[in-house]
């Protein structure tokens, strides 16, 4: 229940008990780095050889859900993210800032120009549209900005109506983490996201708008809510872990890159997690499938790349393999017209796809076993100018010339190494009295008695 100041009473926090019936919390949690267990497992001298076998027996550990603990695990997670919203609506200075994420959700009004990074508007542009799909209609999002805004300017208890509208709204999950980490007690590193929202709340206000927020039971609470919605996320990702390798491993040709799908798949699993709803009635594995194909076809096209191509390019450039393929079984070579045709294009569209197509060379791969040459060293140079080497070469002889004719080897020593020209770093004055055993400002007046000679000999060499 709430007391006359707007916090949770203790009758009615949630079991501390965050596993479900049946499945223990596995030992694998949310943070886990496949790539750092393999190297770790290949040190051992019992490590299989085989990563395929020990991915395969690492996950066979994992039992999977039934459709009554994936259900429940959801609810837990969407009580965890109505508690969160109703903890920072019922603190005012928290409930203003909930009010412009919910106005901004209502109208839509985020700029680019509102963030200094591009991701941070994409990440936060994300999770506000999540919260207007969400609730299909718009009329409780501005129902509960309306009652929220009356609730900031009157003083008194929490009205009934506005804690009912908040319970009755489904509250993406990300986007309460992010909330929930702008003032926690406990918080530690920031989210892209809870980033985003400081950023788009600064430029609202015009003013600072992260306020600290006090370390009492609300925090507390807050906290609390906090890992239980993180913690269920952990156990449904966890328990489902071994869709993930099943469809990393169908999109990996070798098994070197089987670990990096594995995590790019872990992606879409998490944010099938956030996304998923029981009301649905469908298994949570069925709705995850196309999360982490995604992920993984697009990791899958990228990986062994020097520059990413975005997935749509990929896309087109699949077409156009496609329609070479099929000019090829007609018996004629494929043009550009006749590609651009097929893709409804313009043949400067296809030309420029064409170009994304071509391979990638590294200049430091070797050209063949035999002479073991790189590709660099057999480039010819087209910058290289001959005559300007000749000349730099002969200008150098006639400097040491000339040192060695008018100075002596103490001030010759000297400017060599104050401006580096013995192929080393120039010294400081402080250095070169270390090393000739003199103060600072003796070595300064050798440089300048060398660089005065030098002037005087170019003038008059005899």
């Amino acid at each position: 229940m709430l007391d006359e100041t707007g916090v949770f009473t203790d009758e009615f926090k949630l079991d501390d008990n965050y596993s479900v019936e049946g499945v223990s919390e596995p030992q694998v949690n949310e943070s886990w780095n496949l790539q750092a267990e393999l190297k770790a497992s290949d040190r051992k001298e019992d490590a299989t050889s085989d990563s395929l076998a020990f991915i395969r027996a690492r996950l066979s550990s994992l039992e999977l859900l039934s459709k009554q603990q994936e259900r429940d695990l959801v609810a837990r997670m969407g009580a965890a993210c109505s508690s969160l919203a109703l903890l920072l609506l019922l603190w005012k200075p928290s409930a203003k800032e909930v009010v412009q994420l919910v106005g901004a959700a209502v109208h839509i009004d985020l700029r680019k120009n509102m963030f200094s990074d591009e991701s941070l508007y994409f990440s936060f542009r994300r999770e506000v549209t999540d919260l207007a799909k969400a609730n299909h209609r718009h009329n409780q999002l501005q129902a509960l900005s309306r009652e929220a805004e009356q609730y900031i300017d009157n003083c008194g208890p929490a009205p009934l109506a506005l804690i009912e509208l908040t319970l009755s709204i489904d509250w993406p999950g990300p986007l309460m983490l992010a909330m929930a980490e702008r003032y926690s007690a406990l918080r530690g590193r920031k989210t892209r996201t809870a980033l985003a929202i400081d950023e788009y709340l600064k430029v609202q206000s015009k003013t600072p708008s992260m306020v600290e927020f006090p370390f009492d039971k609300h925090s507390a609470q807050i906290d609390y809510f906090f890992y239980s919605y993180v913690r269920a996320r952990s156990v449904l990702v966890n328990h489902n872990l071994r869709l993930v390798f099943h469809i990393a491993k169908r999109y990996a040709q070798t098994s070197d890159y089987l670990a990096d799908l594995i995590q790019e798949g872990t992606l879409g699993l998490i944010r099938a997690a956030e996304k998923f709803r029981a009301s649905t009635g469908i298994r949570f594995s069925t709705y995850a499938h196309q999360w982490i194909e995604s992920k993984v076809r697009k990791a899958r096209i990228n990986i062994d790349k020097v520059i990413t191509v975005p997935a749509d390019y990929n896309n087109k450039l699949i077409r156009i393999a496609k329609a070479i393929t099929k000019h090829e079984k007609q018996g004629r070579k494929a043009e550009i017209m006749d590609i651009s045709a097929d893709l409804s294009a313009s043949s400067k569209r296809v030309n420029y796809l064409l170009q994304l197509k071509n391979l990638v060379l590294s200049l430091d791969q070797v050209t063949s076993k035999a002479d073991g040459l790189s590709l660099h060293s057999i480039l010819p140079d087209r910058n290289f100018d001959l005559m300007q080497l000749l000349c730099d070469e002969s200008l150098v002889s006639y400097v040491n010339t000339v040192m060695q004719k008018a100075l002596m080897d103490r001030e010759s020593y000297v400017l060599n190494e104050r401006f580096g020209r013995l192929n080393s770093d120039p010294k400081t004055l402080q250095e070169i009295s270390q090393i000739l055993g003199v103060s600072r400002e003796r070595v300064r007046q050798i440089e300048a008695q060398a660089i005065s000679k030098l002037a005087k000999y170019l003038k008059d060499p005899c």
